[in-house]
């Protein structure tokens, strides 16, 4: 079921190519609601599991956070 998502803009959107992920968002516009879910396979055969639940301005660009906490915990993990 991860395997099918298409929306790939936020947790897992700046990994890098050819890492393995798989991800599950959520979102409520007009409560300012934007969630992901993100299984990410790292090269040593060891994976992680990372939630993302944040709630902001219902106009507000909530990707832009949610790519950079992904970014940046799979440069923490990957070591």
């Amino acid at each position: 079921y991860l395997a099918q998502q298409t929306d790939r803009q936020g947790l897992v959107a700046l990994l890098p190519q050819g890492v393995i992920s798989y991800n599950k968002t959520g979102t409520n516009s007009a409560q300012g609601l934007q969630h992901d879910a993100a299984l990410v396979q790292l090269t040593n055969q060891s994976a992680y599991v990372l939630v993302v639940l944040q709630e902001g301005p219902g106009d507000g660009d909530l990707l832009k956070p949610l790519q950079e906490i992904g970014q940046q915990v799979y440069e923490l993990m990957k070591d």
